[in-house]
């Protein structure tokens, strides 16, 4: 499973650079650079204290979409990276997340 970095501030389960989700889909079916990718699993909020608790993940289990992208194992659609960026620091839904470590073919 790849190292993920995530600069998506914005997202309620972003905790220093770090992802709570221990797995989430990346991607877009057709992407052909980074603009082209999200995080389907982005929700914008900051993370409150509630009874439910969010633990960060070094390592995160990826589906990825993109087909076009190096890194994408096609016949099981997983991320194939030792570690992957997320991220804009500004984003306020899935679609202004971006994979930058995404490579075209």
């Amino acid at each position: 499973m790849p190292i993920l970095e995530c600069s998506a501030h914005n997202c309620s389960y972003n905790r220093e650079n770090k992802c709570c989700l221990a797995k989430i889909q990346v991607g877009r079916q057709g992407a052909s650079n980074p603009k082209d990718t999200y995080c389907n699993n982005f929700t914008s909020g900051e993370y409150t204290n509630s009874n439910e608790v969010h633990h960060t993940c070094d390592t995160v289990d990826i589906t990825c979409m993109a087909a076009g992208c190096i890194y994408n194992d096609n016949s099981k659609a997983v991320c194939r990276a030792n570690e992957i960026q997320m991220g804009n620091k500004g984003a306020c839904c899935q679609e202004d997340t971006d994979c930058l470590s995404f490579v075209c073919r």
